[in-house]
């Protein structure tokens, strides 16, 4: 251990002074990271993903329905129990994207996913405006969110539509810069 000694008139301020840094110099370092730091996402980083990823993707413009109930819910006590993933069946109704637009009518039960980082866990609300990209399987369709890169844009704004529809078209597929 480091022992530092004043000595002189002044010894007793100079101690003083020096354990008062030390107890503020401890008070202010984190002892582990409180939040989750997650780089901007945007609709072209989820298409760009979904392009480069080698799977099959269907983009929906629609109305998500779900059972709210069944999201994963944290218990700061005990945040080992969170699950890293939780399964939960979603009726997703709207239009599917071609290079014309959101112009094909799509209703289909599809597995949205919900992803934990620790106590971090994306989430998603039931009959809520939703831009989805969908990983089309065999047989069923994905919908995946984590805490940092969903897939899933509920209450998108007029841009991101137009945006993922540039993005189709062959456009600029650039994510805004901050």
């Amino acid at each position: 251990m480091f022992m530092l000694k004043f000595s002189g008139h002044f010894a007793p301020i100079y101690e003083a002074y020096l354990r008062f840094f030390l107890l503020i110099a401890a008070l202010i370092t984190p002892v582990q990271a409180l939040a989750l730091s997650c780089a901007p996402w945007h609709v072209e980083n989820a298409y760009q993903r979904a392009a480069e990823s080698g799977e099959r993707y269907v983009v929906v413009n629609g109305t998500l329905t779900f059972n709210e109930d069944a999201l994963p819910k944290v218990d700061f006590d005990r945040q080992e129990d969170t699950p890293r993933e939780t399964r939960i069946d979603a009726v997703l109704t709207g239009n599917s994207m071609s290079l014309t637009g959101f112009n094909r009518k799509f209703k289909r039960t599809v597995s949205l996913v919900i992803k934990c980082f620790g106590p971090w866990c994306s989430t998603a609300s039931t009959d809520t405006p939703t831009l989805a990209f969908l990983k089309r399987g065999e047989d069923a369709f994905e919908l995946v969110a984590d805490p940092c890169s969903a897939m899933l844009f509920q209450n998108p704004e007029k841009g991101h539509i137009r945006r993922v529809l540039n993005c189709f078209s062959g456009g600029k597929c650039a994510a805004p810069s901050r």
